[in-house]
């Protein structure tokens, strides 16, 4: 979930839609423009997952409310990093953390710089849903250091015209190909991996 302008619709809160924590919600901060995945984008991805997320390790970039990897964990996930710069997300991350007692580690910090400096190990899935206009470019790149070879990327962006849309990704890091796509409403989505 990242930072995005505010749809006409406004929405207090998204809920887990699967695994222990199923119906379970996380707010989305009034304060703040976030742009929630909805559930049917959600519903999609995690039916792709579901027989990867038990015990995994994921990386939910761009945090925002958190509601992917917090799915993630909900589903079976081992552990869940969350990175987010924004106060007041990272605060409710914190209380979210605390409601789910989730195996979740917080990091308050420019993500682009996060995935720059620090290594650290390889994660299993990567959840990588930035604001709609940033170029992925240098991120994908950038966290072919975060990888092993098994390990998937999603990426979700604007159906809209886009400067980087998902079938163009993938020129980016010619080692990855998207391994499944799919679009709902205003959003295309897909699973990157590592060509074999």
């Amino acid at each position: 979930m990242s930072v995005k302008k505010n749809r006409s619709k406004a929405t207090n809160s998204v809920r887990i839609i699967g695994g222990k924590w199923r119906g379970r919600k996380i707010g989305v901060c009034k304060e703040t423009s976030v742009r929630p995945t909805p559930d049917r984008v959600k519903e999609t991805l995690f039916n792709w997952l579901t027989a990867l997320l038990p015990g995994a390790s994921c990386l939910d970039l761009f945090a925002g409310t958190g509601a992917l990897g917090f799915e993630s964990l909900s589903r079976g996930a081992k552990k869940a990093w969350f990175i987010e710069n924004d106060p007041t997300l990272y605060r409710a991350l914190e209380k979210q953390k605390i409601s789910f007692n989730a195996n979740a580690r917080l990091i308050k910090a420019d993500a682009l710089k996060v995935i720059s400096e620090v290594t650290c190990r390889p994660f299993d899935i990567i959840f990588l849903d930035p604001p709609y206009e940033m170029d992925l470019s240098a991120v994908l790149l950038q966290l072919q250091f975060w990888l092993r070879d098994s390990s998937l990327i999603y990426v979700e962006r604007n159906a809209m015209p886009d400067k980087c849309p998902i079938t163009s990704l993938a020129e980016v890091n010619p080692s990855m190909s998207i391994w499944k796509k799919g679009a709902a409403g205003q959003v295309v989505f897909g699973l990157f991996k590592f060509k074999e």
